[in-house]
């Protein structure tokens, strides 16, 4: 598994985040569509003349958030999913293979030119058939929807359609806020974890067993 990346944004969340404590947790699945998501970085610097800030904004959430999707819909059951701002598809997979099988996810991309290119790499995957992207702005495509979903999420400013996603999230499902609620008890858990392979408290399977179970009770919480 590689991490590096090109910005030195994404390099700092990586090293905030220990992602070598997340490797020896979760093992390969934070490479799951890991290609996707530096696709979608190379696609954002080139259209912005090799920086990192301009008109292009597609932003993909980082790989060291991809285990809370499949902890959630285990956790609650999770099937429909609905995203605000797709990019080039990187979490809309995510979410539609945490989902399994009977999974739907409703994404909303308001730039023409990512959602073509998100209908390609979903098509690619074999992901057509579980994602839907929804072209248009969100304030007006959300008015549109009625049925409530059991994962909303949004990884921008959202001021302004906060009602509609919380009107959007089914009782008992996770809303757009877990994001920020997650990340405190998340970076305790971690840090709990490197301490105690650094001072050898415990053999290390226990110490990743321990670790492994608190992450997952630290997503159960939120809920």
């Amino acid at each position: 598994m590689s991490f590096d990346f090109v910005d030195s944004s994404n390099r700092q969340i990586y090293a905030q985040w220990h992602v070598p404590l997340l490797q020896r947790l979760f093992g390969d699945a934070l490479d799951f569509h890991l290609d996707l998501y530096e696709r979608t970085h190379f696609h954002r610097r080139e259209h912005n003349c090799g920086e990192d800030d301009g008109a292009c904004t597609a932003w993909p959430s980082p790989p060291y958030r991809s285990p809370v999707w499949k902890i959630l819909a285990e956790r609650i059951g999770a099937k429909r999913f609905l995203e605000v701002g797709t990019g080039l598809g990187y979490t809309a997979a995510l979410m539609a293979e945490a989902g399994g099988p009977k999974s739907h996810v409703d994404t909303i991309e308001i730039d023409p030119v990512h959602a073509d290119l998100a209908e390609a790499e979903l098509g690619k995957r074999g992901l057509s058939h579980r994602v839907r992207i929804l072209r248009g702005d969100a304030r007006e495509i959300l008015q549109t929807l009625d049925e409530p979903y059991d994962v909303v999420f949004s990884d921008g400013g959202q001021n302004d359609i906060s009602y509609e996603l919380r009107r959007l999230t089914r009782r008992g499902g996770a809303g757009t806020g877990i994001k920020s609620r997650l990340r405190e008890p998340l970076i305790g858990v971690l840090a709990d974890l490197r301490a105690s392979l650094a001072n050898k408290i415990e053999p290390e399977m226990e110490a990743l067993s321990r670790a492994g179970s608190a992450y997952r009770k630290a997503v159960w919480d939120v809920l």
